[in-house]
């Protein structure tokens, strides 16, 4: 166990703790029926902490009625705790979620100086996106970026992160309340982020997600174009997954032209920054910090950009998937 350190500045000001918690049966998923075990969100807790103070400064939990499934399994009901009453009594998720959106607004979490926090990334790359898709709603672009205290756990030095459980444990802590309760484990969570950052952890978004998948390979042409939040450069953007914070690893890139998705070239480039005409040993900003992701690479280019042996650094981007149905 790391020795507890001053606590480091932290680049948020302010991190927001989501747990959802799903639909569930002993048995997952049915070959025959998959419909029949689809999930739906049932609890929405979030717990916020200042990065400067590290208390709480509020807390949001509702419960949500599910529609597909409406009764929960019994399973469901022992592991989590949520009883059938209590969901029959609670809104449908578009109204719950309203609601939540408009607390994040009210209390600034929806700004890019908050950081939303979970535990894996189960809650933001899965179910929210699975949920929204059910009920057409838009995933808000605050969701798309989060720490995994998963990963966080592990860069300061605690050990192997497991489950939230486990982590309380190696890290000292008792488990509060029951484990499968959304806002329980919400604040076990904020518990065992508090404790890393006194340890020295510096809080960064570790995932991000953003998906505009086209129906059918026939409109694949016409999905938007979106600027990247990080260089502000267009792409076709079709499905885009990346991983950033303190466990940065290998990566695999392609090339997505503007008339077609999916096609790629490779090319032997620089590690650091990218070069087409130098390796690493001869970059001059090799000092400087940079994601490693092998010599060997898959190029891109964006939409407009010409030809694919003179890939410039502007025109690098993170792999393209082309999702149909």
């Amino acid at each position: 166990m790391p020795t507890k350190s001053p606590s480091r500045p932290q680049r948020f000001t302010k991190f927001a703790v989501l747990d959802f918690e799903a639909t569930c049966w002993k048995v997952a998923r049915r070959v025959q029926s998959p419909q029949q075990f689809e999930q739906e969100i049932i609890e929405l807790p979030t717990v916020v902490i200042n990065a400067t103070t590290l208390q709480v400064e509020c807390e949001f939990h509702a419960y949500v009625r599910p529609t597909k499934q409406p009764v929960l399994s019994a399973y469901c009901t022992e592991l989590t705790g949520i009883e059938q009453a209590t969901v029959d009594a609670a809104g449908p998720f578009p109204h719950v979620f309203q609601q939540h959106l408009a607390w994040c607004v009210e209390h600034g979490l929806d700004r890019p100086s908050c950081c939303w926090v979970t535990c894996g990334d189960w809650d933001f790359k899965s179910m929210l996106p699975r949920q929204c898709e059910h009920e057409d709603l838009q995933v808000p672009r605050h969701f798309m970026r989060w720490a995994n205290i998963k990963r966080l756990f592990e860069s300061t030095g605690f050990g192997k992160a497991a489950d939230m459980d486990g982590m309380l444990r190696l890290a000292g802590l008792p488990l509060v309340g029951r484990h499968h309760s959304g806002i329980d484990d919400a604040r076990n969570i904020a518990h065992l982020l508090v404790s890393l950052v006194r340890a020295g952890c510096v809080v960064d978004q570790t995932s991000a997600t953003v998906t505009t998948a086209p129906k059918t390979k026939a409109n694949a042409s016409k999905v938007e174009k979106r600027a990247d939040p990080e260089d502000g450069l267009k792409y076709t953007q079709v499905e885009f997954t990346e991983f950033y914070g303190p466990n940065k690893g290998a990566k695999k890139w392609e090339m997505a032209g503007s008339k077609a998705v999916g096609r790629s070239c490779s090319a032997t480039a620089c590690r650091v920054c990218g070069h087409t005409n130098h390796l690493a040993a001869d970059c001059k900003r090799k000092d400087k910090e940079f994601t490693p992701h092998g010599q060997v690479v898959l190029a891109i280019r964006a939409p407009g950009s010409r030809g694919h042996d003179k890939c410039n650094p502007q025109a690098w981007r993170p792999r393209l998937h082309l999702r149909t149905k």
